[in-house]
Parts: structure tokens; sequence; C-alpha cells
């Protein structure tokens, strides 16, 4: 992992996840006392308190109009399109951010048993380069997927 993926993947532990300074250094490999200066200096707590807010603010108005809907007597075909329109503007993708960390973890593997076959095949001084590297990146993959 490059510099700038561990400080983006430190930044999405805090400010995406709720993750604490410490469980983010110790997950990205950024050292903790540096991470608190950049994360002060760029305001992620407020980040994570304002994402956390407006993530809040959706599916309550979500939740609001839905009931609406299926509360009115007579139905009311204007209802359940708000909320139908809500829910196309605001998919929950859009500000949760979440992929299913099982199906990003197969593919991770399969790219791996992949190019491990094509390098025996192909180029074994390759396959001998890369080989001590596998399992530490394999290792850190999995770290991420599961935090997701």
């Amino acid at each position: 992992m490059t510099n700038a993926e561990a400080w983006d993947f430190a930044r999405h532990l805090v400010v995406g996840e709720g993750r604490t300074y410490a469980e983010a250094a110790g997950m990205s490999g950024v050292p903790l006392s540096t991470l608190q200066k950049r994360a002060g200096r760029e305001k992620w707590m407020d980040q994570r308190s304002h994402a956390a807010t407006y993530e809040a603010t959706v599916r309550a108005l979500k939740v609001k109009l839905l009931q609406s809907a299926l509360e009115a007597d007579p139905p009311d075909p204007q209802r359940v399109f708000a909320w139908k329109q809500a829910e196309a503007a605001f998919p929950e993708h859009r500000y949760a951010g979440k992929e299913d960390p099982r199906l990003r973890l197969a593919v991770t593997v399969e790219v791996i048993e992949q190019l491990v076959q094509y390098l025996t095949e192909h180029d074994r001084n390759a396959l001998s380069a890369v080989q001590p590297h596998l399992r530490g990146f394999a290792e850190a993959q999995e770290a991420r997927c599961r935090l997701g």
C-alpha cells in the first residue's frame, strides 16, 4: 500500500466508518501521532459528524415519506410518487459508500490466483520476485474487505 493509499484508507476508517484514531492508525499503518495531527488539521471529526447527520436526515425523510404514503386513506398516488422520487434522488449507495466486502475479497482472490497461474506459466523469475509479497498483500486486502 502506498503512502497516499494508507492516508486515504485511514481517512475512510475515521470519517466513513467512525473508527477511532488508534484503530485507523493500526489498520492503515500510519503513525498515530501523525494521523491525529492531520485529522485535526483537516477536521476529520467535523466531516464524520456531517456525514452521519446527512445520512440520518436522508433516512428520516425517506421513512417519513413512506409512512405518509402507507397511512394515507384513501391511498394517495402523489405520496407514493414523492417517496419514489426521494428514493431515486438519495439511494443508499450514494452516501453509505458500502459494497459487499465478500464480493471484493472474492475478486481479489481470483485476481491473485490468476496472476500466480500466469506467472507460473510465463515468467518464473517474476513469480519469484512477487511471491514474498503475496501473503502481506492478501492479508491487507482481507483486512480492508472486513472493514468494507
